[in-house]
């Protein structure tokens, strides 16, 4: 189960592995969540956010190792991984109140839907077809 923990000032990015809560993901010093968990073999993969003080910024977090989706400069989330093989994929938006539905496949970004002429769109799940 992935979501946050609030340890009275923040919320903290963290996942629960049969109701024990694994060692948080994100440090505390500011709001995070993590939105969506995928299990591999061992490999205990995470999607979310950390805010970075002005924006959201989408990560991802294998085995608690946090590998950033952007860069910070534009409000940002991931919502849901798959994993299929050695690829990974992730969904989210980036850019705020004029977001762009976004895919990133093994870390590259794809845009899908939104992000112009005041179109906001967000991607909130996905399912993956493997032969």
């Amino acid at each position: 189960m992935a979501g946050f923990a609030n340890d009275g000032s923040f919320n903290v990015a963290t996942v629960w592995r049969n109701g024990v809560a694994l060692p948080p993901l994100s440090d505390g010093t500011g709001h995070a969540q993590a939105q969506a968990v995928a299990l591999s073999g061992a490999d205990v993969y995470a999607v979310g956010y950390v805010s970075n003080g002005t924006n959201n910024v989408a990560k991802i977090w294998k085995n608690g190792t946090a590998t950033p989706l952007t860069g910070g400069t534009t409000a940002a989330q991931a919502t849901a991984i798959a994993l299929s093989g050695t690829d990974v994929y992730v969904v989210g938006a980036v850019g705020g109140y004029s977001g762009t539905a976004t895919l990133w496949k093994n870390g590259t970004a794809i845009p899908v839907a939104g992000g112009s002429g005041g179109v906001l769109a967000q991607a909130n799940g996905l399912c993956l077809s493997v032969p």
